[in-house]
């Protein structure tokens, strides 16, 4: 057909039928008991769902991410920063003082070669947190080489030498 000329081309393009459905005109009256039908089952729906709990929700989600690690990963990166913003400083410098020794410890060495690991998982998460949680350079190092996080841990210096840069700049 493409190849066709332009008036062969325009001659089959025309000789398509083209389907069409009847329209219709009618509208549907609502009667008051309609409504009222509908009302009580939105009230119906709305007892349903004050019966479910989040805990059911949750071990759903949980079985889900089980089987599913890229789930469990885009799960983990969206939800973990949201939670983050919303603790208190004292609990985030708790957190603080449990995250930065369990990055470091070596349960994650067995996974360093998996894609997603846990560690690159939970690093990406904390990239992404605000106010952000300090690592040290070191540290950052450390996870570059042996856990193949270059890429993110190059970022994240990046980003602690422009903040020194402009800290340095303002005073």
């Amino acid at each position: 057909i493409n190849t066709a000329d332009s008036a062969k081309r325009d001659e089959f393009l025309l000789s398509l039928p083209i389907k069409t459905e009847p329209v219709d005109e009618q509208e549907e009256k609502v009667s008051p008991e309609g409504i009222e039908n509908l009302v009580n089952e939105q009230a119906a729906l709305l007892d349903d769902a004050r019966k479910k709990r989040l805990g059911n929700f949750l071990e759903c989600v949980i079985q889900l991410c089980h089987m599913d690690t890229n789930l469990a990963e885009k799960l983990w990166l969206e939800l973990f920063p949201r939670m983050w913003s919303i603790l208190s400083d004292r609990q985030r410098t708790s957190l603080s003082g449990e995250i930065l020794p369990f990055l470091v410890s070596g349960a994650h060495v067995c996974q360093k070669d998996i894609h997603p690991s846990a560690l690159s998982t939970i690093f990406e998460a904390l990239s992404l947190c605000n106010p952000p949680l300090q690592v040290k350079p070191a540290v950052m190092a450390y996870l570059g080489k042996a856990h193949n996080l270059w890429h993110r841990v190059t970022l994240g210096l990046e980003q602690m030498v422009a903040e020194q840069v402009n800290q340095a700049s303002q005073n």
